[in-house]
Parts: structure tokens; sequence; C-alpha cells
């Protein structure tokens, strides 16, 4: 069971430190935010290998995201087929308090791709009103067949120009 936290009187963001790994692997390995992300979860192995990928490349902008100084999530701005992509993952304490909304207004300017693509799980109702919030338009809905990464079902395309 995960305890929910508070309303954090603080959102910040701040570069992914390899300390912060371990936390958002945890947050990844939650079988209900795998289920409402339409995810399946990475071995931690495998998880960290990604994330030190990813720390590496210049063409992947991310910061991990605190409420009030607690690791509560991780945003990125990263490229799938030529299109600058966002992405998020809070952890399920933090759900519902704001965080994923705190941490979207303070990335978007300071992330200067346009067009900007997200593409959500049509199951996850919160994420379609964060990026709605923020100005993204939906684009398509497809029914997306089961991958190595994805689970199969309906996906919203959104665009931010």
């Amino acid at each position: 069971m995960t305890t929910r936290a508070s309303t954090p009187e603080r959102v910040e963001l701040r570069p992914v430190l390899p300390d912060d790994l371990p936390i958002l692997h945890s947050f990844e390995a939650d079988p209900t935010g795998n289920a409402l992300a339409g995810v399946k979860p990475r071995e931690k192995t495998a998880f960290i290998a990604h994330w030190q990928r990813i720390l590496a490349m210049d063409t992947v902008f991310q910061r991990t995201i605190l409420a009030d100084g607690v690791v509560a999530g991780s945003i990125s701005c990263f490229e799938v087929e030529g299109h600058a992509e966002l992405g998020y993952w809070i952890g399920r304490a933090h759900w519902g308090l704001g965080v994923a909304t705190r941490a979207v207004s303070q990335f978007l300017p300071i992330e200067p791709r346009r067009p900007l693509h997200a593409h959500v799980s049509a199951a996850n109702p919160a994420s379609i009103r964060v990026l709605e919030r923020h100005g993204f338009v939906r684009t398509a809905e497809t029914d997306e067949p089961e991958t190595d990464r994805y689970l199969a079902g309906p996906v919203i395309a959104f665009r931010l120009d």
C-alpha cells in the first residue's frame, strides 16, 4: 500500500541524480501506475541501464520532480520518430496533489522544442487533464497493439504548438 503525501507547498525541477534512479524505479515498478500508464515495468537493472543511456544523450532533456524536497517523479522531453515527446511519471503517493500540473507548468518554459507531442493511455484521465490544461490538443486516438514495453489499448495523441 502506498501512503499518500499531503499537498506540497513547493514543486521544483532539478537535474536527475544517480541517487534518484532507485526511487524512480520504485515508482515505475508500481502495478497500479503501470496499469494506468499502459506500460510494462522494467526490471531494476534494465531501468537503471535505460536511465544511464538517457542521462548521456544530448537529445533528451530530463528533470527530477521534487515535492517539498522529496523525489515525486520525473519529467522529460525526448525524440520519437523525429518528434519531440513529453513524458512524465509521478509516484502514486503524489497523485491528485497537483504535482504533475505544477511540474509541467515549470517544464514547458524551459523546453523550447515545438511542436511538442504526448501520448497518453485513454485510461489515464488525470494525465489527459494535465495536458489539456497546458494547451495540448488531441490529435488522434488509436487502438495500439501490445509490445515489449506497452500494453494493448486505446492511446490519445496530443500536440502543443
